[in-house]
């Protein structure tokens, strides 16, 4: 039998983070985020 522990990898401060980031290539390059989600282990992003 085996386990699979899975450990939170994504913290609220990395979230701000990454928002910021895109929103400065957001304003660096013609595009546009319109959805930027996080959860405790992945990102979603709607560009």
């Amino acid at each position: 039998m085996f386990l699979i522990y899975k450990r939170i990898a994504w913290n609220s401060k990395m979230d701000r983070v990454l928002k910021k980031t895109c929103l400065d290539v957001q304003d660096r390059y013609e595009t546009q985020f319109l959805e930027i989600r996080s959860n405790k282990d992945h990102v979603h992003s709607l560009v």
